[in-house]
Protein backbone atom coordinates (compact mmCIF):
# COMPACT_ATOMS: atom_id res chain seq x y z
CA UNK A 1 0.00 0.00 0.00
CA UNK A 2 1.55 3.18 -1.02
CA UNK A 3 -0.55 6.00 0.58
CA UNK A 4 -3.65 5.61 3.50
CA UNK A 5 -5.17 9.12 3.95
CA UNK A 6 -7.09 9.42 7.48
CA UNK A 7 -8.80 12.84 7.90
CA UNK A 8 -11.69 15.10 8.85
CA UNK A 9 -13.41 17.81 6.93
CA UNK A 10 -15.11 20.48 8.28
CA UNK A 11 -15.68 24.58 7.59
CA UNK A 12 -13.30 26.67 9.23
CA UNK A 13 -15.95 27.89 11.45
CA UNK A 14 -16.88 24.36 12.23
CA UNK A 15 -14.92 23.20 15.38
CA UNK A 16 -16.63 20.30 16.64
CA UNK A 17 -15.67 18.80 13.49
CA UNK A 18 -12.38 19.48 12.78
CA UNK A 19 -9.00 17.68 13.58
CA UNK A 20 -7.08 20.02 15.94
CA UNK A 21 -3.43 20.33 16.91
CA UNK A 22 -2.70 18.56 19.91
CA UNK A 23 -6.38 17.33 20.49
CA UNK A 24 -6.19 13.68 20.45
CA UNK A 25 -8.62 11.61 17.93
CA UNK A 26 -10.30 8.49 18.17
CA UNK A 27 -12.39 6.87 16.05
CA UNK A 28 -10.30 5.24 13.23
CA UNK A 29 -8.24 1.73 13.47
CA UNK A 30 -5.60 0.46 11.13
CA UNK A 31 -5.73 -3.26 10.81
CA UNK A 32 -3.34 -5.69 8.61
CA UNK A 33 -1.38 -8.61 8.22
CA UNK A 34 1.76 -6.83 7.46
CA UNK A 35 4.38 -7.07 9.50
CA UNK A 36 5.28 -3.53 11.37
CA UNK A 37 7.85 -1.27 10.35
CA UNK A 38 8.91 2.65 10.36
CA UNK A 39 7.05 4.50 8.09
CA UNK A 40 6.85 8.07 7.77
CA UNK A 41 3.59 9.73 8.62
CA UNK A 42 2.33 12.72 7.04
CA UNK A 43 0.76 15.51 8.82
CA UNK A 44 -1.27 18.46 6.43
CA UNK A 45 -3.46 21.01 6.10
CA UNK A 46 -6.90 19.84 4.67
CA UNK A 47 -7.27 19.67 1.04
CA UNK A 48 -9.76 17.91 -1.16
CA UNK A 49 -8.54 14.88 -2.25
CA UNK A 50 -8.07 13.64 -6.07
CA UNK A 51 -11.45 12.95 -7.36
CA UNK A 52 -13.28 14.72 -4.68
CA UNK A 53 -15.55 18.19 -5.18
CA UNK A 54 -13.72 20.98 -4.47
CA UNK A 55 -9.84 18.96 -5.75
CA UNK A 56 -7.41 21.21 -8.14
CA UNK A 57 -4.11 20.05 -8.80
CA UNK A 58 -1.21 22.18 -7.59
CA UNK A 59 0.45 21.36 -10.56
CA UNK A 60 -2.77 22.10 -12.92
CA UNK A 61 -2.83 26.06 -11.53
CA UNK A 62 0.76 26.23 -12.85
CA UNK A 63 0.00 25.20 -16.29
CA UNK A 64 -2.64 28.02 -16.56
CA UNK A 65 -2.10 30.31 -19.35
CA UNK A 66 -2.84 33.07 -17.20
CA UNK A 67 0.69 32.06 -15.25
CA UNK A 68 3.84 32.47 -17.39
CA UNK A 69 7.60 31.12 -16.24
CA UNK A 70 10.70 29.01 -17.70
CA UNK A 71 10.22 25.42 -17.40
CA UNK A 72 12.78 25.50 -14.53
CA UNK A 73 10.55 27.63 -12.34
CA UNK A 74 8.00 25.52 -13.01
CA UNK A 75 9.61 22.49 -11.58
CA UNK A 76 10.85 24.56 -9.32
CA UNK A 77 7.53 25.60 -7.89
CA UNK A 78 5.94 21.60 -8.24
CA UNK A 79 8.75 20.59 -5.95
CA UNK A 80 7.47 23.13 -3.61
CA UNK A 81 3.95 22.02 -3.45
CA UNK A 82 4.45 18.67 -3.04
CA UNK A 83 3.17 17.03 0.18
CA UNK A 84 6.41 15.73 1.32
CA UNK A 85 7.59 19.55 1.72
CA UNK A 86 4.35 20.90 2.68
CA UNK A 87 3.94 18.61 6.09
CA UNK A 88 5.17 17.91 9.32
CA UNK A 89 6.04 14.18 8.95
CA UNK A 90 7.30 11.58 12.03
CA UNK A 91 8.47 8.30 11.96
CA UNK A 92 6.34 6.00 13.19
CA UNK A 93 5.37 2.14 13.33
CA UNK A 94 2.87 1.13 10.78
CA UNK A 95 1.89 -1.56 8.90
CA UNK A 96 4.75 -2.21 5.89
CA UNK A 97 6.06 -5.35 5.61
CA UNK A 98 4.01 -8.45 3.78
CA UNK A 99 4.08 -11.91 5.47
CA UNK A 100 6.70 -13.34 2.92
CA UNK A 101 9.26 -10.65 4.06
CA UNK A 102 10.81 -12.91 7.50
CA UNK A 103 10.76 -11.50 10.68
CA UNK A 104 15.05 -11.55 11.21
CA UNK A 105 14.80 -9.95 7.31
CA UNK A 106 12.20 -7.02 8.47
CA UNK A 107 14.13 -6.45 11.80
CA UNK A 108 17.21 -6.16 9.84
CA UNK A 109 15.93 -4.28 7.62
CA UNK A 110 14.27 -1.96 10.55
CA UNK A 111 17.94 -1.46 11.59
CA UNK A 112 19.19 -0.16 8.51
CA UNK A 113 16.82 2.18 8.17
CA UNK A 114 17.09 3.48 12.14
CA UNK A 115 20.89 4.22 11.68
CA UNK A 116 20.23 6.64 8.65
CA UNK A 117 17.50 8.31 10.22
CA UNK A 118 18.50 11.26 11.84
CA UNK A 119 15.73 11.36 14.07
CA UNK A 120 18.13 8.29 15.87
CA UNK A 121 21.29 9.66 16.07
CA UNK A 122 21.36 9.41 19.92
CA UNK A 123 20.46 5.85 19.31
CA UNK A 124 22.81 4.81 16.58
CA UNK A 125 25.92 2.93 18.73
CA UNK A 126 23.48 1.00 20.47
CA UNK A 127 21.27 0.34 17.00
CA UNK A 128 24.70 -0.47 14.52
CA UNK A 129 25.44 -3.27 17.89
CA UNK A 130 21.91 -4.66 17.37
CA UNK A 131 22.17 -5.13 13.57
CA UNK A 132 25.72 -6.76 14.18
CA UNK A 133 24.34 -10.18 16.19
CA UNK A 134 23.79 -13.12 14.68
Amino acid sequence: MERVFFGRDALDSDTNRRLMPGAPQDGFVVQSQARPGLVRLFFVGHKPLPGKAGYVADEAILESSEVEMSDWLRQEANKHLSMEANAVVITGIGPKYPQSVTAAQALRNELLEAVRNPAFLPDRDAINSLKHRE
